[in-house]
């Protein structure tokens, strides 16, 4: 078994699909499941949104704005994105709105993984989407996620006592500067993009414990 990066114990996992081809979903969501059964090291939790279980209405969904507000909202409690991919589904505006438009600010860049439809080859998928793109396969998937999620919540980054207090260093930086990255990346002696690539790594936002 892959040595885990990070303290994550349970991954929650958003997965992104077409819900013309809703059965993919399901049968996506059972073999992990299976799989859940099976070893008992893999733990993982479901915050996709079915089509039967909306988290807006109908007329909010046809609103840009708030559709990828939602979808921000959602993929900041998850560790990875699964995509089913489908050739027709780069044409989908709902899947462009809920992979790519919705990436939330101020964490580590959610990983998208591509899972192949059952039976297809890798050929030329795995250069096009994500960090991987996987074949229709329990173990292959849940290889993929354990190598490239990330973390959704400080607990989960398995910080070390000096980084636990460079984290709090900067935090208190921020906080005396007003959040404002130039003065606070001047008080700590580094520049704004080093600043900006240490909040990212360490789930740093305004209102971050």
């Amino acid at each position: 078994m892959m040595t885990k990066r990070f303290n994550i114990k349970s991954y929650k996992i958003f997965i992104s699909h077409s819900y013309a081809f809703r059965e993919d979903y399901f049968r996506l969501v059972a073999m992990l499941d299976r799989a859940a059964r099976r070893d008992p090291n893999w733990r993982w939790q479901n915050l996709s949104v079915p089509y039967d279980v909306p988290i807006m209405t109908d007329e909010q969904a046809r609103q840009g704005e708030f559709y990828i507000h939602k979808m921000t909202e959602q993929k900041l409690r998850v560790n990875a994105v699964l995509m089913i991919l489908r050739p027709i589904a780069i044409e989908s505006e709902s899947v462009f709105l809920e992979v790519f438009a919705s990436a939330p600010v101020g964490r580590p860049t959610i990983p998208l993984i591509g899972v192949l439809p059952r039976g297809a080859t890798l050929g030329n998928w795995s250069s096009n989407w994500g960090v991987a793109a996987v074949k229709w396969h329990p173990n292959s998937i849940i290889r993929a996620v354990r190598q490239y999620a990330v973390p959704a919540t400080v607990d989960e980054l398995g910080l070390t006592p000096e980084s636990t207090a460079e984290r709090q260093q900067i935090i208190q930086a921020l906080e005396l500067n007003d959040w404002h990255r130039a003065r606070s990346a001047q008080a700590l002696g580094i520049s704004r993009t080093k600043l900006w690539q240490k909040m990212r790594a360490y789930i740093i936002q305004k209102d971050s414990p």
